[in-house]
């Protein structure tokens, strides 16, 4: 499977990720979609650097009937993004990276 492939499977997989997160009634704000390659910021060969990664970071959900915004904790963070990698699993996303659950990627010349 080549690059371009790759890369438009991922974006179907991150649409559906955020979908099923917003679905929840998190709200998630994103970054590093694409880090530049010469970007000094992570690994030399990052599947960022390939734009098959995103960071996903989860503050705030919507409550009630109203919708009412509440900020989430950082504890209660970990336990959405480790669902979220759940449903990543069934998606077919790269397995989730020990100690940075707020990861998302698939798979590329070894890299995660």
């Amino acid at each position: 499977m080549g690059l371009g492939y790759k890369q438009e499977e991922f974006s179907i997989k991150h649409g559906y990720l955020l979908f099923w997160l917003n679905s929840h009634g998190y709200r998630v704000r994103q970054k590093h979609l694409m880090r530049c390659r010469d970007c000094k910021v992570g690994r030399k060969n990052s599947v960022h650097k390939v734009s098959l990664a995103v960071d996903i970071r989860i503050l705030s959900k919507q409550v009630g009937a109203a919708g009412k915004i509440v900020d989430v904790k950082p504890d209660e963070e970990l336990k959405i993004l480790a669902h979220a990698h759940d449903y990543w699993d069934r998606l077919g996303g790269a397995k989730r990276i020990k100690g940075d659950l707020g990861h998302f990627s698939m798979s590329h010349n070894g890299m995660r």
